[in-house]
């Protein structure tokens, strides 16, 4: 709400604006109070009588003073008036140009700014819109202790499952992070650069959805943040289903700043650097321009599972009714051919474990003296990145100015699978050929051998190896992305509109270096040729040869519109803003091509096309007051209308708003609205082979893993699916609902509570992430060959009466019918403590009270649980999230504390059959570890709950001089270690957490120190 215009109605009656001078008029009409106009005609008597002469200022001062006496406002109006009258006039005659000028600009200084609130085009006073806004500040962003915005984003209370972070090693899009507004995915929300789209990452989230990586930020150019928790189809079109996230750049800058800081963990590990830089020059207003630059530094270390202990990082769950996941162990039912460092051999007549290379026995494998943990797993992947902005702001007379900002930003980034490399007993490999225009191809490749004469080979032959090469390490990927944006506005007035034009071009380009992905073929002609294992060397090269894809995408975009003011009404003016909006996207993201010929296993999703939108869009904002009743409503429309050039078509999506404020202090509102989101360019044109959950084979498992006639081994088979894309599918169409409210007793406190209701018809899934929706149907599975595996009841290896599954075909659909409500919070006020300082403090908190997918007649309640566990990691799903900032400030120190809070949640997904907690834990498996728990196994209640995380950080600041600051911060002050989730395959390293929700837990306490000089 407005400030100024809560203080004012009650003291200031109704007077004739005619009467009143310009600034007064102004004040008035914005709810000015009247020691606000006192004030500003003493300023101006005082700066007048600089420019005049003393008894000028003599004769403005004593007319104040006539208006100070008892009277009405209306005298003090008037006495105000005269005052700038004369005072303008005498200056005028005496001292034109400097009395003019000061006058000006302390007329112009008692004006309240207009700005453009995200969520619409039209300029206002009041940021409190119909719309339910949340703003960062500059400030914010820095007391948060954090260094970059995807930090800080990750701990938006409206941030919710499905949200990607850069410590999800097994991501399609690794390397990137987002924002999920609402718990609907990071395609739902729409995240813009000063109000304009950015260029999507080049890979897309679980191979489906676009997105913009958020970690390609600079920290010091942001000016603020506002996210809109609402939908925003009608002015922005697709892709804001859920809401905005409005990443605003600094306007201009002046001087120069540098900062650098440096931190590392409590266990001395994931050490950051960060460094950056801001130089400017030029006042807009006496120059006519401003330019400034900015530069950014920042790289991390890695934190590896092993460095990290605790319930999270445990394998060995035998003690507790599961099995001992350790890889190496002898005793793991589902591991009947234990992974091994040094090597063991098959006996090729009886298919049993045979003779051992040097390094294990048959006797420490069976006691679990064998074991190990997987070398290099991460927990936090290394990271850096190289940011420089620069933009240039041009005043170009009679109101017209030209904005140019050129942007390149450069990450690097990490990913190691978690899962050393086998030799592919006894099923061999297979390895999903997927090109582009052609259909899923499974190559399978036999299990490696050691030949005949390999040294501690006794069977004569060759003979079946299970080895995991630690010579050639964990599957790796670096990612390097450049990001190049150029954008070009022109902003002025012409015949009563502000008109604004853009055009914008950005390009993003992302190289995946891919080393240690075993070449079956070429591991198995090293080895005939005379290898030996562990002695590492340039053979090692040929077993797992360097690969590498580069992925592209791109925005073109071109945007003109303007607004102004129509008529006069009673609380303001009817406005109107008309524009219209053209951009193009483009992707061409392939696999690597030895992933597409069939020879490695690796990342294989590729996606290409390009999709074009042409749109026009209206918004009416009218600000109805009626002033006797002391009530004001604020009344908003907007529509869009945007023409695809791919099977989604024409789409049209209206949106209402409206505020009504019966008292100064109290306010309602509400809006009103469609929206939608056109399938994506991967939906509509992609492939990919996916690594899926473990489940039992129907067949080889049909009784249970010790039931007679059941082969144990695939009682939990990581099925490999395939997903491909569709270019049938319907776009997503939405309606939302908020309605809030705003109190504001006084200029120091103030509260808003907000609900909302998001409904998604023709939802966009594909049929993998439908689980247990009953779209069983539209899946094909396809089985390989048959084999000998051990099986109940025999001593010796058995031929399956089937072969072994392969993978399962899974199409997008529009599947089902979402919808998720529930209400957002946000208290902020601040006290004046005098000469102790002054005390603030901020409060956001969001509750989801629902959120159901509903298909073939069947819904599923997911709020507080892990569905749905098939996207983007299988996040979780809580219903309460919050954020408590307090701060204070007392002459150069300022201290602040935040709390992170995130609700409990349960380990269960109805949408994907797993209803109780039982089937939620016996079919919870990850790519490293495997189940770690049989079916029906007893197992601890308190694992059915995904518990609450609680994170607390401080930053602390001290002015050492004028120029001179240092600083500190600690991260999770209190080694919170996250909870534990035995749900969730999105854990970095494969550990049993959320690495999405409760990463700063698994990092640990995290302390900072930096320094910063202006000039």
């Amino acid at each position: 709400m407005n400030h100024v215009l809560r203080d004012s109605l009650s003291f200031i009656p109704r007077v004739p604006t005619a009467s009143l001078s310009r600034c007064v008029r102004r004040a008035l009409l914005l709810g000015a109070t009247a020691s606000i106009v006192l004030g500003s005609a003493s300023a101006l008597a005082q700066q007048n009588a600089q420019a005049s002469n003393e008894a000028t200022a003599q004769a403005i001062a004593q007319a104040v003073a006539q208006a100070t006496a008892p009277a009405s406002t209306q005298l003090i109006a008037q006495a105000t008036t005269q005052a700038t009258t004369q005072a303008t006039t005498q200056a005028t005659t005496q001292a034109p140009a400097q009395a003019t000028t000061k006058a000006t600009a302390a007329n112009e200084a008692t004006e309240l700014q207009e700005v453009v609130v995200t969520g619409s085009l039209i300029r206002r006073t009041d940021t409190e819109t119909p719309s339910p806004v949340q703003v960062i500040t500059q400030e914010d962003l820095v007391n948060s202790g954090y260094t970059t915005v995807s930090e800080v984003l990750r701990n938006l209370s409206a941030n919710g499952a499905g949200t990607l972070s850069q410590s999800f090693n097994s991501a399609f899009a690794g390397g990137g992070a987002g924002v999920s507004l609402r718990g609907l995915t990071v395609g739902g929300t729409l995240t813009l650069i000063d109000g304009h789209r950015m260029v999507g990452y080049p890979l897309t989230d679980d191979g489906e959805r676009n997105f913009v990586d958020v970690t390609a930020i600079p920290f010091n150019a942001v000016e603020s943040v506002e996210v809109l928790k609402d939908g925003a189809s009608a002015e922005y079109g697709s892709d804001a289903i859920a809401g905005v996230v409005n990443i605003i750049l600094r306007k201009t800058f002046t001087g120069a700043n540098v900062m650098v800081e440096g931190g590392t963990s409590s266990h001395g590990d994931g050490n950051m650097v960060h460094a950056d830089g801001i130089w400017g020059i030029g006042d807009l207003a006496a120059d006519g321009y401003n330019a400034y630059i900015s530069a950014e530094y920042r790289g991390q270390a890695q934190i590896l599972s092993a460095n990290r202990s605790g319930a999270f990082t445990n394998l060995d769950w035998s003690g507790v009714g599961g099995v001992n996941t350790t890889p190496g162990a002898g005793n793991n039912p589902f591991s009947p051919y234990p992974a091994s460092l040094t090597g063991y051999l098959i006996n090729p007549t009886t298919n049993a474990i045979g003779a051992y290379l040097p390094g294990c026995t048959a006797a420490l494998q069976a006691a679990n003296k064998c074991t190990f943990q997987t070398p290099g797993l991460q927990l936090q992947p290394a990271t850096s990145s190289e940011n420089v902005l620069g933009k240039f702001t041009k005043s170009l007379g009679e109101n017209w100015q030209s904005v140019t900002t050129l942007s390149i930003f450069e990450t690097h980034a990490q990913q190691a699978q978690p899962t050393l490399n086998p030799t592919g007993y006894p099923s061999g490999f297979t390895i999903i050929s997927y090109p582009p225009g052609g259909v899923p191809t499974p190559h399978i490749s036999p299990v490696i051998t050691v030949p005949a004469n390999y040294p501690g080979n006794p069977y004569g032959v060759a003979a079946p190896l299970v080895y995991n090469f630690p010579e050639i390490g964990l599957p790796f990927t670096n990612f390097k992305t450049d990001t190049y944006r150029f954008m070009q506005e022109l902003n002025g007035k012409a015949a009563g509109w502000d008109i604004s034009g853009t055009v914008g071009i950005m390009y993003s380009r992302l190289r995946q270096d891919d080393t240690g992905f075993l070449d079956p073929t070429a591991t198995q002609n090293v080895l005939n040729n005379g290898y030996i294992l562990g002695t590492g060397g340039s053979m090692t090269q040929q077993m797992a040869p360097f690969a590498q894809a580069v992925d592209t995408s791109g925005l073109t975009l071109a945007n003109l519109h303007g607004s102004r003011e129509l008529m006069p009404l009673p609380g303001g003016n009817l406005s109107m803003a008309l524009g219209g909006e053209y951009y193009d996207e483009r992707l061409n993201s392939p696999a690597p091509p030895s992933s597409v010929a069939g020879i490695q296993g690796m990342n294989n999703a590729w996606a290409m096309g390009s999709m074009a939108d042409v749109a026009g869009f209206a918004e009416l904002n009218a600000m109805m007051f009626n002033h006797e009743q002391f009530k004001q409503i604020e009344l908003n429309a907007a529509a869009r209308y945007d023409q695809y050039n791919t099977f989604a078509g024409g789409q049209l999506t209206p949106k209402f708003g409206m505020k009504y404020t019966p008292i100064p202090e109290l306010a309602f509102r509400g809006t009103w609205g469609k929206g939608f989101r056109a399938p994506s360019i991967p939906e509509t044109n992609s492939g990919l082979a996916f690594g899926a959950n473990a489940i039992p084979d129907p067949v080889l498992c049909k009784n249970g893993s010790t039931g007679a006639g059941t082969f144990p081994s695939q009682c939990a088979v990581a099925l490999t699916g395939v997903q491909s894309g569709n270019p049938m599918l319907q776009p997503e169409k939405t309606t939302n609902l908020t309605l809030g409210t705003i109190f504001e007793p006084n200029k120091n406190f103030s509260v808003s509570a907000d609900y909302y209701d998001i409904k998604i018809n023709q939802d966009i899934i594909s049929a993998f992430e439908a689980g247990g929706l009953g779209y069983g149907g539209l899946t094909t599975l396809v089985r390989g060959p048959q084999v000998f595996l051990p099986e109940n009841g025999f001593a010796t290896p058995q031929q399956t009466p089937v072969g072994l599954m392969l993978y399962n075909s899974y199409p997008y659909i529009n599947a089902s019918q979402d919808e998720t409500d529930g209400f957002d919070i946000d208290m902020k006020g601040h006290l004046d403590l005098a000469s102790y300082g002054r005390l603030s403090g901020e409060l956001t908190y969001t509750h989801i009270m629902s959120f159901k997918l509903e298909a073939l007649g069947q819904s599923y309640q997911l709020a507080g649980t892990h569905g749905p566990s098939g996207v983007s990691g299988d996040t979780g799903n809580p219903k309460d999230r919050a954020t408590l900032n307090l701060s204070w400030d007392r002459g150069p120190a300022g201290v602040s504390a935040t709390v992170n809070y995130i609700g409990s949640f349960s380990v269960t997904d109805p949408s994907a059959g797993l209803n109780t907690c039982a089937q939620a834990i016996d079919g919870a498996f990850t790519l490293e570890y495997g189940p770690r728990f049989a079916p029906g196994a007893a197992f601890p209640g308190s694992y059915c709950t995904v518990g609450s995380f609680t994170d607390v950080d401080f930053y602390a600041h001290y002015d050492v001089t004028k120029n001179f600051q240092v600083h500190a911060s600690i991260l999770n002050a209190f080694n919170q270690g996250p909870p534990l989730d035995l749900q969730t395959y999105g854990g970095g390293g494969g550990a049993a957490y959320d690495a999405a929700m409760h990463q700063q837990g698994a990092v640990g306490a995290f302390y900072i120190v930096g320094a910063s000089y202006t000039f």
